[in-house]
């Protein structure tokens, strides 16, 4: 056993732990357009999806306004891509994944990811959003990154989060979110 992959994969694991315990008070609010948001999202996963040959399709409208902690949204989203490009492509090149929005009202948004991957088996389905639900714990993952976001989402965020997935039918996972977050 090499002790320092394993303090390394420890030290990733702690890292984890500290995203789930968010410090609010390290957060800023404030005013952003959600398109130069996803611009700035998609460019920085970008090239971990052309490792693949994957594309990131970005259809969101540049007059969506929020007030709210873009940094957080960020981290969220990059989150999500980075869990599709790890998951829903196993030992295929090109896969297809969109990112879209579109308004709900006069103070509510959807943001959609969607993906043509090989989707989630129903029995993974129901648990995706407990910790430590992995599926690749023998390649470094601990099976925290949807926990954490779903957690973001739902606290610090003030929206709901919803996956849809089938086995071959890829996964859609869309966030219900306030275009301005009421004061905490």
């Amino acid at each position: 056993v090499d002790v320092n992959a394993g303090l390394h994969a420890c030290a990733d694991l702690v890292r984890s732990f500290k995203q789930v315990a968010v410090d609010r008070k390290s957060v800023e609010v404030r005013d952003y357009d959600l398109h130069d948001l996803c611009e700035e999202i998609v460019n920085i996963m970008l090239p971990q999806a052309m490792m693949g040959k994957h594309q990131i399709c970005l259809l969101v409208a540049g007059e969506i306004r929020m007030r709210g902690y873009p940094a957080t949204l960020s981290q969220v989203m990059e989150n999500l891509i980075r869990n599709a490009l790890n998951h829903a492509f196993p030992g295929r090149d090109g896969g297809q994944l969109q990112l879209s929005a579109s308004l709900q009202g006069e103070n509510r948004v959807l943001l959609c990811l969607q993906d043509d991957g090989v989707g989630i088996a129903s029995a993974d389905l129901q648990r995706i959003f407990t910790p430590f639900v992995h599926t690749r714990l023998a390649q470094g993952r601990y099976g925290l990154g949807l926990h954490v976001s779903y957690n973001l989402v739902t606290s610090l965020l003030q929206g709901q989060i919803r996956i849809e997935s089938g086995a071959g039918c890829g996964t859609k996972v869309t966030l219900d979110l306030p275009l301005q977050i009421a004061r905490i």
